[in-house]
C-alpha cells in the first residue's frame, strides 16, 4: 500500500466553503452504499460479541440446544500467521472503527476538543486504484417517475392507495433535497387487469437553462433491470413500442411532462411496451393514505393483487424518495447523486439497472479525521441530528493536496451544534507552513494552523499529531486482526432449528427470486447434529461443521473458523489477498496460515402448534390478525392451512420490507397453527406478518408499542 498522507490523505470532499454539508451527507449516502446499511441500528448491530460478559450464568447442555435460534448478531476477526517479522497499518483503525495514534487538538473560544479518528473511504470500498470505476450498481425491475432527489422529509406527502383494480402511488408538493422552493406532484398507477403503468405529472417541465434543477441528471420511463434503455420522448410520442423506453433529461434537450399522463401498455409477452401521451388536468388517481418516505430511504407496500411487470409477477413493491418504484430489494438506492448535474446519460443508466460504466465524482480517496468514531458519524450525518450521537461539539476537518508534490495545502472542516453548521477553512500558504507528514511512520503533524470562517475571522486552531498506528506480527506467531467484514447485517440473516431426534434444519435468506415474487427467500438446508460440553457438530449431506458454543438464558453464542482463501481454490495467500477487500494485507509475505473466526449469537424462537379438532379442518387457506395488536413484546399469530403444502412459510417485515424474522419454514398437515412472536429485542414499529403456503400468501399488519 502507498504511503498513507502522502496518498490516502487526498480528501476530495470540500471544495471550498459554501457546499461543505451537502457533501458531508453525501458522504453518508456513500458509506451507506459501501457498507449497505440502511438504518443506525442496523450499523450498531456490528459491534463484538460479549459472551465473556455472561459466562458465570452459561450453559454448553446439548438438552439447552433442543428449538428453534434465530440469527441477532455477528463479528469477523481475521488470524494470519507469517514466516518473517513485519507490520501492517490498522484497518479498523482507517474505519474509524478505534482511535487511531495520537490526536489532533481543536481549540475554539468555547471549547476544545480531541480528534482521534480517521476515516478513509478508500479501504472501505477496498479499492487501492483510483483509476478504477468504483460507482458500479445493479437493480432490478423498476419504474421512475422522477429520478431526482426528492426530500420528502421537508414538505408534501407521500401515499400509497390500493384498491381491487389498482395500486396508486402519489407525490405531492414534494420539495427537491437542495431547493425547497421547487416542487414536484406526480402519480404511478399500476392496473392489475391489464398490467399498464401510468405516469401523471402535474408540474415537470424542464429546459436546458435549467440544469440545476435536475440534481443528479433526470430520467423517467419503465425498465427490467437489464441496463438497457431506449431513449423515448415522451412529451411527443403517440402509440409506439419500444423494450425498455426512458426519457433522460440533460443540457442538451428539453422536458416538457406538465400536465401529462403517460402510459406504458404491455404487449401479450412483456417483451415491448406501448407508449402514448395526452393532456390532462388534474391527477387521475385517488389518493388518501399518506405513508412515511424519508429522505434517502424507501417505504415497503404490499399489493393487494399480483401485477405483471416484464412477464414477472409482483406482490410487493418498494416506493422510494426519489419517485421510483423498485420491484425488488435491491432497489432501496435509486438517486443517481453520483451522476453530474443534469447528465441525463449516467440517470437514464441508472434507471435501467447498469453496472458500472460511470465514474464518481470524486476520483481521490476520501479520509475525514473527527472526534467521533464510525458509528457515531454516520449516525450525526445519516439525520443530521446531535441527538443521535453522544459527543460534545461534533467536529470533523479534511486534509487535501492539490501539489503535484503531494504536501498538504487544503484543510477544511466542519462544526455541527444545535442552531447552526459552521463551515472552516484554512489559507492555502500557512497551511503548507504548518504541516508536516512522517512518511516512515505515517504520522500528520500540525502545527498552530488557523481555519476561518466564511467572515475571515479566526474560529479554530488546529495542533498535533495523528497516524493509523500499525499491526505488529511476529514469525511463527498467529495474530488476531479485528476487521469489519460485510458478512450481513445480522437481522434474520440465519436460523436454526434443533430436534431432539439429532436432526435439524437451517433457514438462511436468499439473494435469488421465485414465482411468489421479489420477496428475499430462504435456502433451507437439512442437518444432523451432535454437542459435547463446548462443541457444536452440524453433518450436512457433504460437509461437516463444527462451532463452539455457549448458551445464556434465551442466547445461544456459537464461534467457528474457515480459510476463505482456501475454500475458493487459491494456491497461494498472495494471490488470494491480491484479489479480496483487506487493506494492507497485500503488502505481506511469507504467508504460512490464514483463517477468519466468526462469531454468530441467536435468540430463542418460541413455536406452539395446535392440534385441529376431531373431525373439522379448515376449509381455506387464512392469516388471522395477531393478538395482541398493538402488542409488547409478544403477539400470538394464528393461521389456517387447508391443505397438505410441500412448504409453509410464516416470515415476519419491517416497515422497510426487510425479513427480520421466520417463524415457520416446514411442510405442515391440514390443521390450524398459532405461533408466539417474541419481539423483545426489535424496537418500535409497524411489521408485516406474511404467510406463503400452496401457492398461495398473505399478510397481516402489526404494531409493536414499546
Amino acid at each position: 500500500m502507498i504511503k498513507f498522507f502522502i496518498s490516502i490523505l487526498v480528501f476530495s470532499i470540500c471544495y471550498g466553503t459554501g457546499d461543505l454539508q451537502e457533501r458531508m451527507i453525501q458522504l453518508s449516502k456513500d458509506l451507506q452504499k459501501q457498507l449497505n446499511f440502511k438504518s443506525i441500528s442496523q450499523m450498531k448491530k456490528q459491534k463484538e460479541l460479549s459472551p465473556n460478559n455472561t459466562e458465570q450464568t452459561s450453559t454448553r447442555d446439548a438438552d439447552d440446544l433442543i428449538g428453534s435460534w434465530e440469527e441477532v448478531e455477528r463479528n469477523s476477526n481475521a488470524y494470519i500467521t507469517v514466516g518473517q517479522d513485519q507490520s501492517i497499518q490498522d484497518a479498523m483503525t482507517l474505519m474509524g472503527m478505534k482511535e487511531a495514534e495520537g490526536s489532533l487538538t481543536a481549540t475554539t473560544d468555547d471549547f476544545i476538543t480531541e480528534l482521534k479518528y480517521i476515516l478513509d473511504l478508500s479501504n472501505m470500498e477496498g479499492d487501492d486504484n483510483d483509476d478504477e470505476d468504483d460507482s458500479t450498481y445493479s437493480y432490478g425491475p423498476r419504474i421512475g417517475a422522477l429520478l431526482t432527489d426528492l426530500d420528502p422529509g421537508s414538505g408534501g406527502s407521500v401515499y400509497f392507495d390500493d384498491t381491487d383494480t389498482d395500486a396508486t402511488i402519489t407525490f405531492v408538493d414534494v420539495p427537491k433535497f437542495d431547493n425547497l422552493d421547487l416542487t414536484h406532484t406526480f402519480q404511478i398507477q399500476l392496473i392489475y387487469e391489464s398490467n399498464k403503468v401510468v405516469l401523471s405529472y402535474k408540474d415537470l417541465s424542464l429546459s436546458g437553462s435549467n440544469t440545476g434543477d435536475a440534481y443528479g441528471g433526470l430520467a423517467i420511463g419503465i425498465s427490467d433491470g437489464s441496463g438497457e434503455y431506449d431513449a423515448v420522448d415522451f412529451s411527443t410520442i403517440s402509440e409506439e413500442s419500444y423494450t425498455y423506453p426512458v426519457e433522460a433529461y440533460s443540457i442538451e434537450n428539453q422536458l416538457d411532462l406538465a400536465y401529462t399522463k403517460v402510459t406504458f401498455s404491455p404487449n401479450g409477452d412483456f417483451s415491448e411496451y406501448t407508449v402514448s401521451q395526452e393532456s390532462i388536468t388534474d391527477l387521475p388517481g385517488l389518493y388518501g393514505n399518506v405513508i412515511s418516505v424519508e429522505d434517502d430511504d424507501y417505504d415497503f407496500q404490499v399489493l393487494s393483487n399480483e401485477f405483471l411487470f416484464y412477464g414477472e409477477a409482483y406482490s410487493q413493491i418498494y416506493i422510494n424518495n426519489d419517485g421510483n418504484i423498485g420491484f425488488e430489494s435491491g432497489d432501496e438506492y435509486c438517486v443517481c447523486w453520483f451522476c453530474d448535474d443534469g447528465d441525463g446519460d449516467c440517470a437514464a443508466g441508472y434507471l435501467a439497472g447498469q453496472v458500472g460504466g460511470v465514474d464518481n465524482q470524486d476520483d481521490d480517496s476520501e479520509v475525514l479525521i473527527m472526534n467521533m468514531d464510525l458509528m457515531e458519524f454516520f449516525a450525526l450525518t445519516f439525520e443530521m441530528d446531535l441527538n443521535q450521537i453522544d459527543v460534545e461539539n461534533p467536529t470533523v476537518i479534511s486534509v487535501n493536496s492539490t501539489r503535484e508534490d503531494g504536501h498538504i495545502d487544503d484543510v477544511n472542516g466542519i462544526i455541527f451544534s444545535e442552531s447552526s453548521i459552521v463551515e472552516l477553512e484554512a489559507d492555502s500558504m500557512e497551511t503548507i507552513a504548518a504541516t508536516s507528514i512522517d512518511t516512515i511512520n505515517s504520522v500528520l503533524t500540525i502545527t498552530n494552523l488557523n481555519l476561518y470562517d466564511s467572515t475571515g475571522a479566526v474560529f479554530l486552531t488546529v495542533n498535533g499529531s495523528i497516524g493509523p498506528g500499525s499491526i505488529e506480527l511476529q514469525a511463527g506467531i498467529e495474530t488476531s486482526i479485528d476487521f469489519l467484514f460485510e458478512d450481513g447485517d445480522g437481522e434474520g440473516e440465519l436460523s436454526l432449528t434443533f430436534y431432539d431426534d439429532w436432526s435439524g434444519i437451517d433457514v438462511e435468506l436468499d439473494s435469488s427470486y421465485d414465482s411468489y415474487g421479489s420477496v428475499e427467500y430462504l435456502d433451507t438446508s437439512y442437518f444432523n447434529w451432535a454437542a459435547s460440553t463446548d462443541s457444536l457438530f452440524l453433518y450436512y449431506y457433504d460437509d461437516t461443521m463444527s462451532l463452539e458454543y455457549m448458551i445464556n438464558q434465551d442466547t445461544l453464542f456459537t464461534q467457528g473458523f474457515f480459510d476463505p482463501c482456501a475454500e475458493d481454490g487459491y494456491n497461494t495467500y498472495e494471490d488470494c489477498f491480491n484479489d479480496i477487500d483487506l487493506p494492507g494485507f497485500d503488502e505481506l509475505v511469507e504467508i504460512d496460515n490464514f483463517r477468519i473466526g466468526q462469531e454468530v449469537s441467536f435468540t430463542s424462537v418460541v413455536f406452539t402448534s395446535i392440534e385441529p379438532n376431531v373431525g373439522v379442518f379448515p376449509n381455506q387457506f387464512k392469516l388471522y390478525p395477531a393478538y395482541p395488536n398493538p402488542f409488547n413484546p409478544l403477539t400470538t399469530i394464528q393461521f389456517d392451512v387447508e391443505t397438505v403444502s410441500s412448504k409453509s412459510v410464516l416470515n415476519i417485515y419491517n416497515i422497510s420490507g426487510k425479513n427480520v424474522a421466520t417463524l415457520i419454514n416446514e411442510r405442515l398437515k391440514s390443521g390450524s397453527y398459532e405461533v408466539q412472536w417474541d419481539a423483545s429485542s426489535f424496537s418500535s414499529g409497524v411489521y408485516f406478518s406474511e404467510l406463503i403456503s400452496g401457492g398461495k400468501r398473505v399478510s397481516q399488519k402489526m404494531i409493536l408499542l414499546k
